[in-house]
Order: C-alpha cells, then structure tokens, then sequence
C-alpha cells in the first residue's frame, strides 16, 4: 500500500511538472538590408515558433519598436510545432542608427510553477550599420536664436531624395552648474544634408515663427545627390 501511495505521489509531481513546463517561443528576424545610409524604409520579417510539444497556455503579441502592437500580427496562441510569420515595413530612425540594432519584441503568456497564468516580455534585434565608406554629407551653420521665436523649417522639392537632420547650439557655455542663460542668447542651428535617392532636388530653408505666414528671410539651395548619395550644394541663394 505504501509503495503504491509513493508511485502515485510521484507520478503527481511529474503531471505537475509537465503542465508548469513554459512553452518559449522561438523568434527570428531579418531585414531586407542591414547596411542602411540614414533613416529610411526597410522590410522586417518575423517568425515566431512554438517549438513544444505542449500548445502555448495563452495568446502572444508582437510589438514595434515604438512599443505599439502590431495589429496584423493578432494575438494567436500557437500550438505544438506551429509558427507564424509576419511582414511589414519600418523606418529606421536616428536614434537606432546611433544604436546600430533595430529592436522587435514579442509578449506571451506563460504557466507559472503554481498553475497561475503570467506573462513574459522578450526583446529581438538586429545589428545595422552604416556603409563602411559613408556618402559625403553637406553640413551647414545658420545663425539662429530660438528665444525670439524664430526658427529654421525645411521643405524639399521633389521630396525624399534628401534628408535633412538639424541641431541646435548654443552660443552661451555655462561656467558653473548653477549658471543661468540670459535671455536673448541666440546661437547656430548645424543642419546636415544627407542623400538618400540619386537626383536633384530643390531645398528651401525658412526662418520665420511658427505661427506666422511671412519668413524673415529664406535660404535658396540646388542639391545634387549622385549614385553613391554624396550630397553637393551646386547653386543657393538668399531672399529677404
């Protein structure tokens, strides 16, 4: 009897232990290109697996990279053995190629030791980089001074051939920690024009308050981008 009453307790232990098992999920990713020249589209493709044999206790969900969920993607719980792929488009930005990954996660729910149901949160990336021989990007300093409520805006024409990134700099370098900036210290405004199709395009930079129509006064540059998107200014003007 006694021997029974032990073969039973095992045999519960090991039922409970099965269905404490959690299911991981196996996640992979590419991306159409990983040498990328600045912020721009590129194709992502994931695929989640449950490798198991035991189907996932609940739904997962797959999230941008801005931490919005990806609404095409559902919200499915994958049995034994099944995957799901998914594929979409996302514009690297700045702040990944200072990185140099672009980040995917993926949340799903999970068994705990004592049956409950929880979830889990995993992140996935992969590595970007620049071309190992960067295209020549034109950079350019404008007076400005933002506490006026004046400010430089950029429009292109045709769009999307060149990007433009800009800076503010302060003309006032603090000696102390404590130091206040006086009102009225302008500085310089570093924008940096960067190719991103081969052609020409019409840059117009605008310095004016973001509540008026009229500029104060506008910068005129003709931008030729060449195939391996080095950028030169080949013609600019100035208008009041």
């Amino acid at each position: 009897m006694k021997r029974i009453l032990f073969l039973l307790a095992i045999l519960i232990g090991l039922v409970r232990c099965a269905a404490a098992e959690t299911v991981e999920p196996e996640f992979s990713m590419w991306l159409s290109q990983e040498v990328v020249t600045g912020p721009m589209d590129v194709t992502v493709t994931i695929e989640v697996t449950n490798p198991s044999k035991q189907d996932m206790p609940g739904p997962l969900a797959l999230y941008w990279p801005n931490g919005k969920i990806i609404e095409e993607f559902g919200m499915p719980t994958l049995k034994a053995g099944e995957s799901l792929t998914w594929r979409g488009t996302w514009n690297v930005t700045e702040e990944q190629l200072d990185a140099e990954k672009v980040i995917f996660a993926i949340r799903y729910t999970v068994r705990q030791e004592d049956g409950s149901i929880g979830t889990n949160t995993q992140s996935y990336y992969v590595p970007i980089h620049l071309p190992e021989t960067a295209p020549y990007n034109v950079i350019l300093w404008l007076e400005s001074n933002p506490s006026t409520g004046y400010v430089w805006s950029w429009e292109a024409d045709p769009s999307g051939k060149v990007f433009v990134r800009e800076e503010y700099v302060s003309d006032w370098q603090p000696e102390n920690e404590d130091d206040v900036m006086p009102p009225g210290t302008g500085g310089r405004t570093r924008i940096t024009l960067m190719g991103r199709q081969p052609g020409l395009t019409l840059l117009t930079l605008d310095y004016k308050r973001r509540w008026e129509e009229e500029s104060l006064y506008s910068l005129y540059y003709v931008v030729d981008i060449d195939k391996d998107l080095n950028v030169t200014i080949i013609e600019s003007g100035f208008d009041w």
